[in-house]
């Protein structure tokens, strides 16, 4: 117990709060005990006894992870994963029961529960499924903060309109050319210009980055991962990377593009990546 309270302490270091638990259960002597063993474990524990009071505590508090009952009366468990997945999907679900089926775990498991436990309950396993659960949405938060500040620090460069002097040290500094040519596409990596058929194209400090990037990879087909990665040196899951990088992404192209519709220099490789023509 003491190892599962240190957990629980660790937990709350990352989160800077306890990891909060809904237990969800139409039997009272289900709810009581499980209350008790999760903050005998150093959890913070609210109960309720359906669905809807659950959906109620959802809409008005953050919880790391719910433990819900399948069979209750009016909305069931899996009715309440569904409604949880729109509402808070970062949140970990743990489906309970006492009538074990292969079709309610398969249901679970596609409306993506985070496990599923059988009743009566193992203490420990109950415990060792609830630290992995809350483990799972911590990292979730923190990727959400490393993503919620790329966004910010995107939107605070471009909107500075600051660039690095020419020749200033940085991510994109590298050995190789100082100016690229690509089919009437002209890229100074020095002055931070780019120029197409002769006319000076204005870009944000993003959206010039991410052509230098994909300039300086003649050839490569590079993910938004792969993007974000050498630009800032985030570790971000390609759909994280997708989301940060879209709209800039979209906003060069329409930049650099006789056609944007017709795109003869960024060229997306659906499921691959973006690479730079010429």
């Amino acid at each position: 117990m003491m190892q599962t309270t240190a957990q629980a302490s660790t937990f709350t270091a990352l989160l800077g709060r306890p990891p909060r638990v809904l237990v969800v259960d139409d039997e009272r002597t289900v709810r009581i005990g499980l209350e008790k063993l999760l903050r005998r474990s150093g959890y913070e524990v609210t109960t309720a006894e359906s669905a809807e009071e659950a959906l109620e505590h959802l809409r008005r508090s953050e919880f790391d992870v719910v433990m819900s009952d399948i069979r209750m009366n009016g909305l069931t468990g899996i009715d309440l994963l569904a409604q949880i997945q729109q509402i808070a999907p970062t949140t970990g679900v743990i489906i309970m029961t006492g009538y074990a089926s292969v079709d309610t775990a398969v249901e679970a498991l596609r409306l993506r529960a985070y496990d599923y436990l059988t009743k009566p309950f193992d203490n420990d396993h109950v415990r060792a499924t609830l630290e992995r659960a809350v483990g799972k949405r911590a990292q979730a938060l923190q990727r959400e903060a490393a993503i919620a500040e790329l966004r910010a620090t995107l939107q605070a460069l471009d909107e500075s309109g600051e660039f690095p002097a020419p020749g200033a040290p940085g991510r994109l500094a590298s050995a190789g050319p100082e100016v690229i040519e690509r089919n009437g596409l002209r890229i100074d990596l020095r002055r931070r210009q780019v120029q197409r058929d002769g006319q000076l194209i204005d870009l944000t400090r993003t959206e010039f980055d991410l052509l230098a990037c994909l300039a300086r990879a003649p050839g490569e087909v590079l993910s938004c991962a792969e993007l974000v990665r050498r630009l800032h040196g985030y570790d971000l899951e390609e759909y994280e990377a997708r989301q940060v990088l879209r709209a800039h992404l979209s906003n060069l192209r329409r930049k650099i593009e006789p056609d944007p519709n017709r795109p003869r220099y960024l060229l997306n490789l659906r499921g691959s990546g973006y690479t730079l023509a010429g």
